[in-house]
């Protein structure tokens, strides 16, 4: 299975066969769909659901004026030094994980992370290199615009231009740039739903029909 084409034409290329088959086409979207916002919260203008990890790259998020932060610990790092390094980065953003708990870190459920999604006009992903990201589907699938740095993985088989912007350089301005023109687009989350979902169909098709 290839995260997308070019990675089928690699193995190809080497005399091997491989059926692109993306693990976000298997995110559920039972699970992932448009909720409402929650008045008792405040809203942001970008969520980043990441891990604590330095290739993460958080800092890139610098510059957008309201940032909500969803996480899971760090592979390598306590969750204390991997926290105090992103807080420093960031030290603006809305640490949900710790904020909404008193303090004290809680992984949260896959069923809550929609309703913070929903508190959110854009969702962010600034990694470079890594797998498929499965956050970056999540947020489609939320009716979530995305904001991308440039990368390699394949999570950019699902960003249609009329939602999706891709930063041309590695740059928390144009990170932030590229966030306030998806938000004054105002965008119908469930046409962006929609639309993702005409192509999740397809792929599945295609993997269950070569399979």
């Amino acid at each position: 299975l290839a995260s997308d084409s070019d990675e089928a034409m690699a193995y190809a290329v080497q005399g091997g066969q491989a059926v692109v088959g993306s693990g976000l086409a298997m995110v559920d979207e039972r699970t992932w769909f448009p909720r409402e916002p929650v008045d008792t919260l405040p809203r942001f203008n970008a969520i980043y659901d990441a891990r604590l990890e330095t290739w993460k790259r958080h800092e890139l998020a610098k510059a957008v004026e309201s940032v909500l932060l969803t996480y899971t610990p760090s592979y390598d790092t306590p969750l204390p030094l991997a926290f105090d390094r992103v807080r420093e980065q960031l030290p603006n953003a809305f640490f949900a994980n710790h904020e909404l708990n008193s303090g004290t870190y809680r992984r949260f459920e896959h069923d809550e992370l929609p309703r913070l999604y929903a508190q959110a006009n854009v969702g962010l992903c600034l990694s470079a290199v890594e797998g498929c990201m499965r956050a970056s589907m999540q947020y489609l699938l939320c009716g979530l615009p995305v904001v991308s740095t440039r990368s390699v993985g394949g999570r950019d088989r699902y960003f249609g231009t009329g939602y999706c912007r891709v930063v041309p350089k590695d740059d928390p301005d144009e990170v932030a740039f590229a966030v306030r023109q998806l938000m004054a687009l105002n965008l119908d989350r469930a046409r962006i739903r929609e639309h993702v979902g005409h192509i999740l169909a397809f792929d599945r098709y295609n993997v269950l029909l070569d399979v």
